[in-house]
């Protein structure tokens, strides 16, 4: 156990979503296969499970980093109260997580855990056991079954440790322990879980739903909508 203070906010604990406004053509096109319409589909009750579960997290604020500022008055009308919106900062991933941090900063957040809409079924507990980490841990990451990962939280909200980290590939939670370890900072790691990137990942999320191994409402209702099997 660190012997080292909790680092905590003003505001308490908070819970960033940053994803992307879904439209047709624009989101999920690694489900190869479905169509634009299906896939914008998809991903809208991915967002709607993601803060769903973020929002029941009891004691964290949520903020949901959108992709563009035109979409901040979207989200704000779709999930209204319960979430705080704001657009993402331009630049590469690493570039906006890290910005997105700051953000929760300057309204006096810490700890804040970040996540984003791949795991619509990730268990809140999940989400309260990272926050209960960071009283103690600098860096705490949810290992992803691709390499990534589901989760990223700091206690202190300064993440310039993820500056240069090319996000999305087989290695990015390998090299982001690496570069908050080359800073000093402590990291903890979660269970894995899996995330929903392509056909096969979808298919297998189906396959948990229809056999009650998970949960996910919207996502269920979609893929029922769709008349997406679990082939």
């Amino acid at each position: 156990m660190s012997d080292r203070p909790a680092v905590l906010g003003a505001a308490g604990p908070a819970i960033i979503v940053l994803a992307k406004r879904p439209r047709r053509g624009y989101v999920k096109t690694r489900l190869a296969g479905l169509s634009p319409r299906t896939q914008a589909r998809l991903a809208e009750a991915f967002l709607d499970d993601t803060v769903a579960l973020s929002a029941s997290v009891s004691q964290a604020v949520l903020l949901l980093g959108v992709d563009r500022p035109s979409a901040v008055a979207w989200a704000g009308e779709r999930y209204g109260a319960r979430i705080a919106a704001f657009a993402q900062a331009p630049g590469d991933l690493a570039h906006r997580m890290a910005c997105a941090f700051r953000h929760a900063a300057c309204r006096g957040h810490a700890p804040v855990v970040m996540l984003g809409s791949d795991a619509p079924d990730l268990p809140a507990a999940r989400v309260q056991t990272a926050l209960r980490r960071l009283r103690t841990e600098d860096v705490v990451l949810g290992p992803a079954e691709d390499g990534g990962y589901y989760a990223i939280g700091v206690r202190s909200t300064d993440a310039c440790f993820l500056a240069g980290i090319a996000m999305s590939t087989t290695t990015v939670l390998v090299e982001t322990v690496a570069a908050a370890e080359r800073v000093g900072l402590r990291v903890g790691l979660l269970e894995a879980w899996p995330d929903v990137d392509t056909r096969a990942d979808l298919a297998a999320f189906a396959r948990r739903l229809a056999r009650g191994q998970t949960h996910a409402p919207a996502t269920s209702r979609a893929l029922a909508e769709l008349r997406l099997e679990a082939d």
